[in-house]
């Protein structure tokens, strides 16, 4: 495997830093503007794989999404239909990545 840049490792730094936001409830502003921070931040994860043929964007991105599935694993009973479309919308947005680095393992 050909050497790489070291800059990859500040993605799940990031992705931590972004997990562990505290946003308040309260405001939807803040909470939509996470959301659409986080689908973002995977399409550019998706797109880096496919464009850079690197997979490992992709577990940058599973370590990033497994704290959160974690919990809502927890509070499954106070997740609504809103909770299960974002967090599935993430997943899909991992998996792709996931199976575009497998593909791209596969070719190399």
């Amino acid at each position: 495997m050909p050497a790489r840049s070291a800059r990859w490792l500040l993605v799940p730094l990031g992705a931590w830093a972004l997990q562990l936001t505290q946003v308040p409830v309260w405001e939807p502003v803040w909470v939509v503007a996470r959301a659409g921070v986080e689908v973002a931040a995977l399409l550019l994860v998706l797109a880096a794989t496919l464009a850079a043929r690197d997979g490992r964007w992709a577990p940058a991105s599973a370590v990033y999404l497994l704290p959160g599935l974690v919990y809502v694993a927890e509070n499954l009973l106070g997740t609504g239909a809103r909770g299960f479309l974002y967090w599935s919308v993430l997943t899909a947005l991992v998996v792709a990545s996931l199976v575009a680095a497998r593909r791209v393992h596969a070719k190399a």
